[in-house]
């Protein structure tokens, strides 16, 4: 039980970070086009391309977990996550900075689909029948407190100093979350065969599409919402006519 714990807090930890890495950001992007001129459906783009990405990319993930076991996938995963993060900070000065923030939201979705695959064969991996639900969980816990946590940091960053510092703050936790899962983070998923099942082989059942629908719905109303007011509440910040720009913007 011991050791149970203290796997699960290692991960945590782990996810912690870069779920608050993530957060700083998200406060950001939808600004981007007051702060670069990108269209409001770029911008979209952008900010939905890590889940598109992460949906293609969790089958051969989870795969890539029965082959080479846990700690390495959750290493690499998390210190991904930190480069796209970079690449943020990059694409404010590069020449075509829509392809470079698509791009790098595209590479946060391959790292955090192989860190959420990692995260959960681990706590299944060191629990047992009694505590596999709580050690879930308990990760999925870590995650989400570190998104709403970063939302705050990164906001006051972005307005104390810059776009630029925020993308740096997001991407240096990140990194710490890598190295964190690096010093603590012991390998869980030993056996002596390699067993493993094919990406395309996914579960179709009712109950599994069932819950993959209702998830899409609510993260769909969620994210439409949130997008939209943090699109408004640019262009009132930035525009000088305050009047055209409320017009077909929620009350926030």
């Amino acid at each position: 039980m011991t050791r149970t714990r203290s796997v699960v807090l290692a991960v945590v930890v782990s996810t912690f970070f870069v779920g608050f890495g993530g957060g700083v950001v998200f406060p950001v992007l939808p600004n981007l086009g007051a702060v670069l001129g990108i269209s409001p459906f770029v911008v979209g783009v952008i900010l939905s391309a890590n889940r598109f990405t992460r949906i293609v990319a969790n089958a051969p993930a989870g795969s890539l977990v029965d082959r080479v076991g846990t700690r390495k996938p959750l290493v690499v995963g998390l210190f991904v996550e930190a480069l796209a993060t970079l690449g943020y900070v990059v694409a404010l000065e590069a020449a075509w900075p829509s392809a470079w923030f698509l791009a790098a939201r595209v590479v946060w979705g391959l790292g955090s689909a192989v860190v959420f695959a990692t995260a959960y064969t681990i706590a299944a991996d060191v629990s047992d029948g009694n505590s596999r639900g709580t050690s879930m969980g308990v990760i999925r816990g870590g995650i989400t407190l570190g998104f709403p946590v970063g939302l705050v940091i990164g906001g006051v960053v972005s307005d104390l100093y810059s776009v630029s510092v925020a993308f740096s703050v997001a991407a240096g936790f990140a990194l710490l979350a890598s190295v964190v899962a690096y010093a603590t983070v012991p390998e869980t998923h030993v056996s002596e065969t390699r067993s493993t099942v094919r990406p395309w082989e996914l579960d179709t059942s009712l109950s599994t599409l069932s819950v993959g629908f209702v998830n899409f719905g609510l993260y769909f109303a969620i994210s439409a919402r949130c997008s939209r007011r943090w699109c408004c509440s640019s262009r009132r910040r930035t525009s000088a006519s305050s009047a055209t720009v409320h017009r077909g913007c929620p009350a926030c």
